[in-house]
């Protein structure tokens, strides 16, 4: 069987971009207003100045945003994705960056955003939506990322599933029942709703979407600015394979050594195969990629690091 690829050799600096109905984009780059909200400080973040932009940074002590509003009321699926830069932190070692609920946590639901801090300049992803008597926790401490740098960490939801996912990676998924909070929720940033558990780090944006986005489809990449320097250094290309053998050859290059995720996904986000998930050294690899079990179509491969991320587009007609 023999197939042809036609590859786009892109390293893309800035993410895929989608056309999705009624997605909110909130600024956080004041203490006024945010997505047309009104907002309360709490304690003393203060406004940045970043490549992309205003941010707020936030002191891990005592400073929060309440936004007073929640743009996913009344939605059945969701998507939340945060941009957001944790500071390595000894005190807090759980901040809670993103506390949607009723004002005061007044009732018991609530869809929350945090990360933990390993101590050696690293985090992992802790998110968790309870409603109710349903709730589940995504945590995982091997799924680590670096500190200080700026990376989106994203929540979905749809038919009873949620998903976490780091740069457009999915890394955790568990089962619970989500059927949505009031139109009285607002949301805490930097910091839990009832002052405790805050933020050292800042905060640029934060994303709705009232629909579960699949891999390729959420902002996973912290845009164009932010990454030219966090990812010098790396690359990613396919050379054109053999056209009898059905085998692609996959080269990329690391800037140090670290744990590299190399994954095969189709159009909408399904995950085909995982190429490489282990530590790998500084330099150039290569590494091959049977395609016998590809049908005809677009799909990505993407590698994906704690310093970034980097993908090609490949069209298979068999």
């Amino acid at each position: 069987m023999k197939y042809i690829l036609l590859a786009a050799f892109l390293i893309l600096i800035s993410p895929f971009s989608f056309a999705v109905d009624n997605q909110v984009i909130w600024n956080v780059d004041n203490f006024t207003s945010i997505g047309g909200y009104t907002v309360t400080k709490y304690g003393n973040p203060k406004l940045i100045t970043t490549a992309d932009g205003n941010a707020v940074e936030f002191d891990g002590v005592n400073s929060r945003l309440q936004v007073q509003g929640f743009p996913l009321t009344g939605a059945s699926e969701f998507t939340i994705e945060v941009l957001f830069k944790p500071y390595n932190s000894v005190t807090t070692v759980e901040p809670r960056f993103f506390h949607a609920e009723e004002p005061a946590m007044s009732t018991n639901k609530r869809i929350t955003l945090e990360c933990r801090f390993n101590g050696v300049n690293s985090w992992y992803g802790d998110t968790f939506i309870k409603d109710g008597s349903s709730n589940k926790t995504l945590i995982d401490a091997t799924k680590l990322h670096a500190t200080d740098q700026w990376m989106y960490i994203a929540l979905t939801y749809a038919n009873g599933v949620m998903k976490q996912y780091v740069n457009g990676v999915e890394e955790l998924s568990d089962a619970v029942t989500y059927i949505g909070l009031s139109p009285n929720a607002q949301v805490s940033l930097g910091g839990r709703m009832n002052n405790v558990a805050y933020l050292k780090g800042a905060i640029s944006k934060v994303i709705f979407t009232p629909k579960a986005l699949t891999s390729t489809e959420l902002s996973s990449d912290a845009t164009a600015d932010f990454k030219n320097v966090a990812f010098q250094g790396y690359s990613l290309m396919q050379n054109v394979p053999n056209l009898i053998i059905n085998t692609a050859l996959i080269t990329f290059s690391i800037g140090r050594t670290e744990k590299v995720n190399l994954v095969v996904y189709n159009s909408v986000g399904v995950k085909i195969n995982t190429l490489i998930d282990s530590v790998m050294n500084e330099g150039k690899h290569e590494v091959r990629f049977e395609k016998g079990i590809l049908l005809t179509g677009i799909y990505f491969i993407k590698m994906s690091t704690v310093s970034g991320y980097c993908q090609t587009k490949t069209i298979t007609i068999k």
